[in-house]
């Protein structure tokens, strides 16, 4: 996965985790509201409820109920445990609605219950009925319909998510713009270096942006690396041409002794393989090889001082630490 993918990526996460946080913080407090708007609705249509329970000489249960309601969405049911019998509001009664209830029960309190009559969502309040000995004799059911609320919040919930995706490929087709351009002057480098690498030519630069980033920094050092790269090419081409030049010299030293030695030895030969064996020395056949025999050993020394100085510069050469003195048989360094 290249760099710009996962700097989008990165982006991509985080604008989802605000994106999400903020959605649900704005459905989760309009939800609040809405809720807390439709109790309280029912809690003001209760207030203008009156309901008188009493009991008369043969224990019934009698009821006055007097409600004042402007909001024709609030529907009204009260029901009489004792008599079993069960009081409707007008717009209950069109609606030709009947609200289930529970059997009455000391766990019976008082509590909002979210329904749905006839596929309609209600919200319902039910509120025990009881008498001063605290036994439940009634039950009232305030409910409000949510319909609207309901696709309110519906709607929201599709605005919010449809809204958020949008965003998100807007912010994905954004991050990936941004890394590109971010990383343009990255590929740039990565450009340069790579013509540098293949033509072997270190005189090259790596072009350097005005901004002084973390791109500039990065162009910065590896032209710093270039140029050392170029300064020890450049030691090792003359170290190389020096050391071609030592072994051209050391090779035509090493001829003419070479060529000293076969010529005497050639001489000594055709010298010494013509004579007879009984045949007396000639005087100056011996002096002519006396001179060679010289010329050998002469010549001998000479390479064994050749070859000692090509094995010092060897180990020199390999890192071998040598100490520098001078020879008191000769001027030479060894």
């Amino acid at each position: 996965m290249t760099i710009q993918l996962r700097i989008t990526l990165w982006y991509t996460c985080l604008i989802t985790l605000i994106l999400a946080i903020l959605c649900t913080a704005l459905y989760s407090y309009i939800f609040y509201k809405t809720n807390q708007d439709i109790k309280s609705t029912i809690q003001n249509t209760v207030k203008g409820i009156k309901i008188t329970q009493s009991v008369d000489f043969w224990n019934s249960l009698q009821f006055d109920i007097s409600p004042s309601i402007a909001n024709n969405q609030v529907i009204i049911q009260v029901v009489d445990y004792i008599h079993e019998k069960v009081r409707y509001s007008r717009n209950l009664v069109e609606a030709g609605i009947t609200l289930q209830y529970p059997d009455p029960s000391p766990e019976l309190k008082l509590n909002y219950t979210n329904i749905k009559v006839n596929g309609d969502p209600f919200t319902i309040l039910n509120i025990p009925i009881v008498l001063q000995d605290r036994s439940i004799v009634g039950l009232l059911q305030v409910g409000l319909y949510t319909g609207k609320e309901t696709e309110i919040l519906h709607n929201l919930l599709w605005i919010l998510v449809l809204s958020s995706l949008g965003v998100l490929a807007i912010a994905i087709l954004l991050g990936l713009f941004i890394s590109k351009r971010a990383l343009k002057p990255l590929h740039k480098v990565i450009l340069a270096s790579n013509r540098i690498e293949n033509g072997d030519d270190l005189i090259k630069r790596i072009p350097r942006g005005k901004p002084n980033d973390e791109i500039g920094l990065l162009s910065d050092t590896l032209n710093n690396m270039l140029i050392r790269l170029q300064e020890a090419y450049q030691r090792l081409n003359e170290a190389y041409d020096a050391q071609r030049r030592f072994v051209g010299d050391a090779s035509h030293e090493l001829r003419t002794p070479l060529t000293t030695i076969r010529g005497n030895g050639d001489l000594l030969r055709k010298l010494w393989s013509t004579r007879e064996p009984l045949q007396p020395v000639e005087p100056h056949h011996l002096e002519m090889s006396l001179e060679a025999i010289n010329d050998i050993s002469e010549e001998a020394e000479r390479m064994t001082r050749l070859v000692t100085d090509l094995l010092t510069l060897a180990r020199g050469d390999s890192g071998i630490f040598m100490s520098k003195k001078k020879s008191p048989s000769s001027s030479a360094y060894h």
